[in-house]
């Protein structure tokens, strides 16, 4: 994989670990109006863009 596309994708996860809210905003709040995240979806966001953040560094 490309060291540009690693970048890209490094950014887009740490945006999801510091802010899994405006991840949410990105991808399902612009689907409802007044709406707000769950804590467990701020959490498993949190969690998994930390998870696949790893992976795309040490394993590729």
């Amino acid at each position: 994989m490309p060291f540009f596309v690693k970048v890209i994708f490094s950014i887009f996860l740490a945006i999801g670990i510091v802010s899994p809210r405006t991840t949410w905003a990105m991808t399902e709040g612009w689907k409802f109006r007044d709406a707000e995240p769950s804590d467990a979806y701020l959490m498993i966001t949190r969690v998994m863009s930390t998870i696949i953040l790893l992976v795309l560094w040490l394993a590729m």
